[in-house]
């Protein structure tokens, strides 16, 4: 967007506290992530984004199921576990 510096400098703030917080070990890494994902929901994870909200880390995943169905998973980033499932 022509005249909007603030979307690329929050998504950079944002990387940087992700990565700070990986480093740090406060959250688990995308592989064990993925990992318990695919061990409670079956298909395959499509899309990817981390993201920052209330203060905490998720990661929220796009799922095409075995099934056919497509759902957003958002997964907590400490934890691992899967917080919300939505179907599209």
């Amino acid at each position: 967007m022509e005249g909007d510096d603030t979307a690329p400098s929050a998504e950079k703030e944002d990387h940087e506290t992700v990565r700070g917080a990986r480093v740090r070990g406060e959250i688990k890494s995308f592989d064990e992530v993925y990992s318990s994902v695919r061990n409670k929901i079956k298909g395959d994870i499509i899309a990817v984004e981390v993201e920052t909200r209330k203060g905490e880390i998720v990661y929220e995943m796009t799922v095409l199921g075995d099934d056919g169905r497509v759902m957003d998973v958002t997964v907590d980033a400490r934890t691992s576990n899967i917080t919300a499932v939505r179907e599209r």
